[in-house]
């Protein structure tokens, strides 16, 4: 792997083992033939074997010879100086809703608290069968737990997609024979939600009949136990699939037909509750969701331009590194009725967030923020708002490649850029034919998806996420293949994933340089192109774009 990038440890040489006693199977599993060792003795094939195999470590080539492979199970990284980092075991390790987690990071923050004796961590599935997080707690003698209170523990030393979803409270963690905790145990335990607000110890009961059978949906939806009328839908385990189906059933059961964007505004039981009592309710901007409401701040609000519209995933591990005072208001027509969105083109896109944004600030200076494709619609955004004469103070580019280099990359197949991955991996040249197959495995499964779709469609029932994914991105890809870039006279500030910008060759502007004429500001993110966005990479996103956000205001 590159430097910085995690991967799993194996080992060999004179002094591995030939295999596990008597375990055949697990011998075959973990004891794997040596690939770089078979393919010095059959000799090099060609130059370009030749060449890759002399940026291998020297050092590689002084061990003993071994004809096998130890995949040890352990998650590591090269450092700069040669150094390996142990990062903990791969099987602890899993991904939820795009996330990488390691599980033990999440016990080990727990078990710092005071009055936690002994806790695990495990993914279980909510009610919709999505994997989610859930953590079963022991308290020490004499005190109690509540879920509020560890949640706001964990809330102010992890990012909020390592928080569980759901807390349960043990006399005793269950253990197998061999003394460790019995995982499969602990999901027979049904769960206690947490409330966001970190001053409450207890979640806020339903006050009137109409409040009480909407919790019952959330809990029915959600899959869990004691949801309070204050919980946000977004942080006790709910995403946009979710939000769906929980909308299905206010209709079912209230006759009201609510539009996706409801639940991104009001995203809490008290707040749908409201909007259930007004007979002629309509959205004033079907679009905007509320991603941080800041606190006593005058400063005008940092718009997240075209945000996905899965409980804003992207966006909220970023917000435990700005201020909090700082209002920042999404704007997405992806949680929008598809009957009233604009049509799917760059310059429409803009002029109609435009439009909403004018309806919650009127004037500039504005602060606008993209991510990869949405970068895009902001850059068009700031183009439209400078030829009115309107001031933009800030136009941010969370990694995003000028339109041009954007319609260079997507016509570049996925097998072809895993190709590149592998020309700029030492050691990985025999994996080629693996990786050619993946991309057009990969291609095909993404053809299946996009026809079972259409059956979804068809009956009605929201999209799966992977499906929902896909069809962003399809309909992104589409509004980009028909947009040619005007010229912006004001100024840009990149924030640039250092890891893609090599991969794919891009120059230093990202290929803006041409149509941003009034400056461009850089930052280089040591990350992948969305791994900038989670931890530890965001961490110094968020510094910078905090910076770069009070310059700006100032």
């Amino acid at each position: 792997m590159p430097i910085g990038v995690p991967g799993e440890l194996y080992a060999g040489g004179a002094g591995l083992a030939r295999g596990y006693l008597n375990r055949p199977e697990l011998t075959a599993e973990r004891f794997i033939p040596n690939p770089l060792i078979a393919n010095q003795e059959d000799g090099w094939k060609n130059a370009e074997e030749r060449s890759v195999s002399s940026l291998l470590p020297s050092s590689f080539f002084l061990l003993p010879s071994s004809n096998h492979l130890y995949k040890t199970g352990d998650l590591a990284r090269y450092l700069p100086d040669g150094n390996i980092e142990y990062l903990g075991r791969i099987d602890n390790q899993v991904k939820i809703r795009g996330f990488r987690i390691e599980i033990g990071e999440i016990e080990a923050v727990l078990a710092g608290h005071q009055d936690v004796s002994q806790v695990a961590v495990a993914v279980q599935l909510d009610a919709s069968g999505n994997k989610c997080l859930a953590a079963y707690a022991v308290a020490r003698p004499g005190q109690i737990l509540a879920a509020n209170t560890l949640r706001s523990f964990l809330q102010k030393r992890l990012p909020d997609y390592m928080i569980p979803a759901g807390f349960v409270f043990l006399d005793a963690l269950p253990l197998n024979p061999n003394g460790k905790v019995d995982r499969r145990a602990l999901a027979t335990q049904k769960w206690q939600s947490a409330s966001v607000a970190p001053d409450e110890t207890i979640a806020v009961a339903p006050r009137d009949q109409l409040e009480l059978q909407v919790t019952q949906i959330w809990e029915q939806v959600l899959g869990i136990n004691s949801v309070g009328i204050r919980d946000n839908f977004f942080e006790i385990g709910g995403h946009s699939l979710l939000a769906a189906r929980l909308l299905a059933e206010i209709e079912k059961i209230f006759g009201k037909n609510l539009p996706l964007s409801v639940i991104f505004q009001s995203p809490t039981v008290e707040q749908l509750a409201d909007i259930l009592r007004e007979p002629e309710w309509s959205s004033p901007s079907p679009s905007m969701v509320v991603i941080q409401p800041g606190t006593g701040s005058y400063k005008p609000p940092l718009f997240c331009i075209h945000v996905l519209g899965r409980g804003l995933e992207f966006y909220r591990p970023l917000l435990n590194h700005l201020e909090q005072s700082q209002a920042i208001l999404g704007l997405s027509t992806q949680i929008m009725d598809k009957k009233l969105a604009p049509p799917n083109r760059v310059e429409e896109l803009a002029a109609y967030y435009i439009k909403e944004m004018q309806n919650f600030q009127p004037h500039g200076p504005y602060f606008l923020l993209g991510v990869s494709f949405g970068g895009t619609v902001a850059f068009e955004m700031a183009r439209q708002l400078d030829a009115k004469g309107q001031k933009v103070a800030l136009l941010g580019l969370l990694d995003t490649y000028g339109p041009d280099v954007f319609k260079h990359l997507h016509q570049i197949k996925r097998s072809q850029r895993a190709m590149k991955v592998l020309h700029l991996t030492p050691g990985l040249f025999l994996r080629k034919a693996q990786s050619n197959l993946a991309g057009k495995v990969e291609n095909i499964t993404d053809q299946a998806w996009r026809i079972s779709s259409k059956f979804y469609e068809a009956m009605g029932r929201p999209l799966p996420i992977y499906a929902e994914n896909l069809s962003h991105s399809d309909l992104n890809n589409e509004a980009l293949r028909h947009y040619t870039a005007g010229v912006y006279l004001g100024k840009a500030t990149i924030f640039k994933a250092v890891e893609s910008a090599i991969l794919f060759g891009a120059d230093r502007e990202l290929g803006w340089g041409e149509v941003i004429t009034g400056g461009i500001e850089i930052h280089d993110i040591p990350s992948d192109h969305l791994g900038m966005l989670k931890e530890p990479h965001v961490r110094i996103l968020g510094e910078k774009l905090q910076a770069a956000v009070d310059r700006a205001q100032g």
